[in-house]
């Protein structure tokens, strides 16, 4: 489900150019977020009325869900962190990756699901001065990708990447939990995520052993 990589460090350099993107204002929100309540409203007709178990998790207003961002890097930036990957980790690691700044602000949580398009990523922590966790679930329910229903989850795993950079399996159900009015839009919860959508997680892992 995960695998810390605790010798994969970049250069205070490039740790700090990534911290000055925080005023950047050409972040967007990924658009599965403002999806989840239609998404559940439309399950709920037909998954056994999964709409009430959503709304207990989640807070009749979504109150309780946090906002993701999602931005690209510089392109001399992402050069450079690509580099390192190259150097550090796997070449073919760096030339499958997908590099992004991530912010995470508001809420509490990001709710338990399965990445549409990536089958991996990296989570290599920029500033996480607050405790969180990324949680991995049994999923006993239909076949589905995004948002999963909290009706068919049990939690089985959590680790904290406060401190450590973590390959995680994204195609395991996976939510993102933190404490409430920690991480604020002024202060949020900033991240480099690697992400591939190829390179499966065990076959990364192979590669970071052998190299």
């Amino acid at each position: 489900m995960y695998r810390k990589v605790p010798d994969f460090k970049l250069p205070d350099c490039l740790m700090d150019q990534l911290y000055s993107l925080k005023p950047m204002h050409v972040w967007k929100t990924l658009a599965w977020r403002t999806n989840f309540g239609p998404t559940m409203f439309l399950y709920g007709s037909y998954l056994n009325n999964c709409v009430f178990d959503f709304l207990k998790t989640y807070g009749l207003a979504l109150q309780h869900i946090g906002t993701i961002i999602s931005a690209e890097l510089p392109n001399e930036l992402e050069s450079a962190i690509r580099e390192e990957i190259k150097q550090q980790l796997h070449p073919l690691i760096a030339n499958e990756a997908i590099i992004r700044l991530q912010v995470v602000y508001g809420g509490q949580v990001i709710p338990v699901h399965i990445d549409k398009t990536r089958n991996s990523s990296f989570i290599y922590p920029i500033s996480h001065p607050h405790v969180s966790s990324t949680e991995f679930y049994d999923y006993t329910g239909p076949d589905l990708k995004g948002v999963i229903p909290p009706r068919w989850c049990k939690l089985t795993q959590q680790v904290s990447i406060d401190n450590t950079p973590t390959l995680i399996d994204t195609s395991i159900p996976h939510a993102i939990r933190w404490g409430k009015g920690t991480y604020t839009k002024k202060d949020p919860r900033l991240s480099l995520t690697i992400k591939f959508e190829q390179l499966e997680f065990e076959s990364i892992v192979n590669m970071i052993k052998c190299y």
